[in-house]
This record gives C-alpha cells, sequence and structure tokens, in this order.
C-alpha cells in the first residue's frame, strides 16, 4: 500500500516558489502573483478508502490524506502539500473522557460529559500523550514523519496539526447544548471549563509541534503557509454569540491559546458579521478563515482586514462559464483593490482543467 508513495513527483522549484507568495501575502507584501489554491477531483488511479477503515488504520488514513497532495503535486497550483492525523473534532474532548461515536463513514463526533456545569470545577488536565485518541494522533503523525522520510518525501510534505478545535468549541463540546444557558446562569463555572480547555490547546498542540519538529511560532495548516503564527482556531459556536458574549467567553482564551505559538488564523462558519470587529482586534491574529464566505463582500472584507494585516484564507473564486476564467478572474482582482494579504481558491473538473486555469491566473500578474 504504501508503495502508492513513489507515485508522488515534486516539482520543487514550482513548490518553493509557491511558499514564497503564501509568505509574502501572509506578511502583507506583494508577491509575483496571488496565491491560488484550486481543487480537482481525485484521479481513479489514486486509491481512496472510506472513512470507516481509514479511522482503525493509520496506512489508509495517510493514502487518504495522500490524495490531494498527489492532485496539487499535479496541478503545481500554490497549495503546500499538507497531511494531518485526521480523527475528528473529538481529539482534545476524548482525552477527557468524551465517548468517540463512529456512524457509517461519517466524521466521528464526541458525547458530552459534563452533566452539569459546576462538574467543570473537577476537571483536572489529563495526560495529553495518552488519554482519549490524543495518544493514537501522535503515534500517527510519528508514522507519517517515518513514512514520508523512507519515500524521499518528508522535504516537500508536511504533517500540519490534527484538529484542536479552540477553547469555545472545546468547551462546548464537553458540555452539549446547555453550554448555552449556562452563558447566563453559571459564568463562573462557564470561566473554570474554558480555563482548563484552553490549557488543553496549548499543551496538546505544542506536544504535537513536537513531535513533527515544527517551531512553535510558525507552520502549515491545511495547504497553507503561516510565515508567523504557528497554529489555529475554530470556534464555530462563536457566531451564535452576542458580541458581549463574545468578548467575555471567546476573544481572551484566544488571545491566551495562540500566545505560545505568536498567534495563528480563525476559522468560523456561519453570519458573523456581529463579531467580527472582535475577531479581527483579536490579539495575535494573523489570518481568518471563513466557513460561508457566501455571506460576506470581499472588497469590504479586505478593506477590514488590511487595516489589521490579517490575511483572508481560501476565499473562493466562483467564475462565470460564458465570460471565461481570464475575464472573470480580472473582474475579481478589479474589484479586490489589492494585490497581497488574500488566498484565493477555485474549482476544476480535473488536473488539465485546473493547470489551464494556474496558468492563465498567473498570466493576469505578468
Amino acid at each position: 500500500m504504501l508503495s502508492l508513495l513513489g507515485k508522488i513527483k515534486v516539482d520543487a522549484k514550482a513548490l518553493r516558489q509557491a511558499e514564497e507568495r503564501l509568505r509574502a501575502v501572509w506578511n502583507y507584501e506583494e508577491p509575483d502573483s496571488i496565491p491560488l489554491i484550486i481543487d480537482a477531483p481525485i484521479p481513479k488511479e489514486w486509491p481512496v478508502f472510506a472513512y470507516s477503515e481509514e479511522f482503525k488504520d493509520m496506512r489508509k488514513m495517510l493514502i487518504n490524506q495522500l490524495a490531494s497532495v498527489y492532485v496539487h503535486s499535479k496541478i503545481k497550483d500554490d497549495a503546500m502539500l499538507t497531511i494531518r492525523a485526521n480523527y475528528g473534532v473529538g481529539i482534545i474532548p476524548s482525552s477527557f473522557g468524551c465517548e468517540i461515536v463512529l456512524k457509517g463513514d461519517n466524521m466521528p463526533w464526541p458525547q458530552p460529559i459534563l452533566r452539569d456545569a459546576e462538574e467543570a470545577y473537577a476537571l483536572r488536565l489529563p495526560d495529553l500523550r495518552t488519554s482519549g485518541l490524543c495518544g493514537r494522533v501522535l503515534e500517527t503523525m510519528e508514522f507519517y514523519e517515518e513514512s514520508l522520510r523512507v519515500a524521499g518525501l518528508d522535504e516537500y510534505v508536511h504533517v500540519y496539526l490534527a484538529d484542536t478545535q479552540g477553547p469555545l468549541d472545546l468547551a462546548f463540546i464537553l458540555r452539549g447544548v446547555s453550554f448555552y444557558k449556562d452563558l447566563f446562569t453559571k459564568r463562573k463555572a462557564v470561566h473554570r471549563l474554558l480555563d482548563v480547555v484552553t490549557e488543553a490547546y496549548i499543551e496538546f498542540s505544542k506536544l504535537m509541534k513536537d513531535v513533527i519538529g515544527e517551531p512553535y511560532d510558525e507552520g502549515y495548516h491545511m495547504m497553507i503557509r503561516m510565515a508567523e503564527g504557528g497554529v489555529r482556531i475554530c470556534e464555530d459556536v462563536a457566531v451564535n454569540l452576542s458580541p458581549e458574549a463574545y468578548l467575555e467567553f471567546s476573544k481572551p482564551y484566544n488571545e491566551r491559546a495562540f500566545e505560545p505559538f505568536r498567534g495563528g488564523y480563525i476559522h468560523f462558519c456561519g453570519k458573523g458579521h456581529h463579531i467580527l470587529r472582535h475577531v479581527l482586534e483579536t490579539k495575535w491574529l494573523r489570518g481568518l478563515n471563513l466557513g460561508n464566505p457566501e455571506f460576506y463582500d470581499v472588497s469590504h472584507l479586505m478593506e477590514l482586514l488590511s487595516e489589521h494585516k490579517i490575511c483572508l484564507i481560501g476565499w473562493p473564486l466562483r467564475y462565470d462559464r460564458e465570460k471565461g476564467f481570464t475575464q472573470s478572474a480580472r473582474e475579481f482582482l478589479d474589484g479586490l483593490g489589492i494585490r497581497t494579504g488574500i488566498i484565493v481558491r477555485a474549482q476544476a473538473s480535473g488536473i488539465n482543467e485546473a493547470r489551464r486555469i494556474i496558468s492563465k491566473w498567473r498570466s493576469l500578474f505578468r
């Protein structure tokens, strides 16, 4: 099975240029072209295993993770070649005792363990080297590192941190939907819970970085290069909070989680306009990824983000088939009003179309 790694052929020069572009926009410097990452279907020659098989077999997980590496190495777009131990959102919660439920080929889901908010006072930081799924994550990352080394790919393919979520989401997972009521009725207990999960987030992120030999203050994450800032915070719960609640229960814990890593980026889904100003004022924030970009205007977003030198990650470039890619992309760039601070993403029907798109995109910057 691992002989498949020999199929991955890396253009080192193209990859180095892509990384330079990503570094530039992260630092609000103007690159030779704005980075474009293109998603394309996995070719039939690369096997894909059902998630139920992947979850139980780290070799199959590695092959599934390398599918996108195989695609992007052929496209030669601006994606970094990255893989992770793909055990879902419940990795850290499982270390506290949350049961992990796996149904069919869906991603695993953790069950809440706190029946009452006051139970947070009894929580203690678990042994994150061995508890729950954490031990398996570290073992999988070590296996990835060794497999890449043997295949001669370790210089080009980067293992990135498994899904750590963020303080707010971790607290919600441990408590369940009653967490929202607790914000009004058990505020001190909520803060205690957030204290514990923030510490767990920091410590497990450090453990994973130690395994892969990645500096705390920079890193790779899901096809991007973070030139400064070493972690990602996911907080989908945040959009359900008022601005006042966000300032009390999310922002300070995100800042605490970011500090040891000199920052990173935040991801959330949904309409977050009511909290966006507070998100962008988060100390150490270097990037923003929106799960529902259709709710936002990119020109307005870039005006706001550029004030704070925050990179917009993975903005979708949707092009009109009648106009063609070049005209659509030109109009997008004209409306953007800036030639840095953004990483763009596009869809292609296959590798050949993806290659044509990247060629047309780069021609717009000559």
